[in-house]
């Protein structure tokens, strides 16, 4: 068996020391990486569903104000369409002040998220 080579193949202590520490280490530190991505997107899922629930709290308290009942039609398309909710409070916000306060606040947040993407893309290219 020797001849072919067979058994021998995979005898420990010979050639490629090292290399399983290396690959363990490199794999931990991918692991920690995706992990940190992942808790990312977890925070930026959680944040975008609060604030998507938000938006529809504050159209639908505008919907109930018996002054825009007209308009119910046109927010009723733009959502069949799946336009944006952010889209339509806009919109709204050209009427009302409520509606205006919450893009004002959605602005600010997205205006601080991109701020860090930025700071964070820059802080990638140095490394």
């Amino acid at each position: 068996m020797s001849e072919m080579g067979g058994l021998e193949i995979g005898v420990p202590g010979e050639g490629g020391s090292g290399a399983p520490e290396a690959l363990s280490e490199e794999a931990k530190q991918r692991f920690a990486a995706s992990g940190a991505a992942m808790a990312q997107i977890q925070r930026e899922e959680k944040r975008s569903k609060k604030r998507d629930t938000r938006v529809a709290k504050t159209i639908l308290q505008f919907l109930q104000d018996d002054r825009y009942t007209h308009l119910f039609v046109l927010i009723s398309r733009l959502v069949a369409r799946d336009c944006p909710s952010v889209l339509i409070l806009s919109i709204l916000s050209l009427i009302n002040e409520d509606c205006r306060t919450v893009v004002k606040e959605y602005l600010e947040e997205t205006k601080q998220e991109m701020k860090e993407a930025a700071t964070d893309l820059v802080d990638d290219d140095i490394q």
